[in-house]
């Protein structure tokens, strides 16, 4: 989905001419702080938008809906875990 072809409502209820999934509803909540901070960070470490982030978690969580992985992200967490091998590899010789 586009920014250009976001459907927001008005309301908690969506109208009948919208896709549930592809409708975006404003809603206003309390989050703990530390919670906020949290997904601040984890934003700001991976360049998404905090908003998106919390939106995404949901999703994996209550509609058990899994993110493809990003590429590049795999060949950076690939490329992290080959330094940890020859670390721990020329830490034991």
């Amino acid at each position: 989905m586009t920014k250009d072809k976001i459907n927001y409502a008005k309301e908690d209820k969506i109208p009948g001419d919208l896709d549930y999934k592809e409708a975006k509803v404003k809603v206003s909540m309390f989050l703990d702080g530390d919670l906020l901070l949290a997904v601040k960070s984890e934003a700001k470490r991976t360049g998404q938008k905090y908003q998106s982030l919390i939106n995404k978690t949901l999703r994996e969580v209550f509609l058990k809906e899994v993110t493809k992985v990003n590429p590049d992200d795999y060949l950076e967490l690939k490329k992290r875990v080959e330094i940890l091998e020859q670390a721990f590899l020329n830490k034991g010789a």
